[in-house]
């Protein structure tokens, strides 16, 4: 296993352990670590696994290494920067760290979003069109 697998592999496990603190930490009545928690599951834990097996299977099936192996380890230190990042403006409720989730969310200007628009801008009692994923978080709307 090479060490840009490795770097994947650590900072996958380190996001599961920060995952796992903040499921604790729900399960004892902290419900606004919900957000953070399902977050640092699915885009740090998971992603970073994905990765991890594409960089180790990579080499495998093209019969060759890397061109350029310093850049995995730049690729996981954006990662991991960006994952601690959003994270904790998660966490801190900071609307700037959630800016660019929002703005993909409710597409161009200028664009009529479609369905989107519909679900998205809905008022919150209109709750039975409403995304699954979101039904019981308010602030998301």
């Amino acid at each position: 296993m090479s060490s840009g697998t490795r770097a994947f592999f650590a900072a996958g496990l380190v996001a599961l352990a920060g995952a796992a603190t903040l499921h604790f930490m729900v399960l004892y009545g902290l419900a606004a670590v919900w957000y953070p928690a399902i977050h640092l599951t699915i885009f740090g834990w998971i992603t970073a696994m994905i990765v991890a097996v594409n960089y180790h299977t990579m080499p495998v099936f093209a019969a060759r290494d890397f061109p350029y192996p310093r850049l995995i380890h730049a690729h996981c230190a954006a990662f991991s920067a960006g994952i601690v990042l959003s994270t904790a403006a998660l966490l801190a409720g900071s609307s700037g760290g959630t800016v660019a989730g929002r703005c993909a969310r409710r597409g161009r200007p200028g664009r009529s979003p479609g369905w989107r628009s519909a679900v998205l801008h809905s008022p919150p009692w209109a709750g039975s069109h409403r995304p699954a994923i979101c039904r019981w978080h308010e602030h998301c709307w």
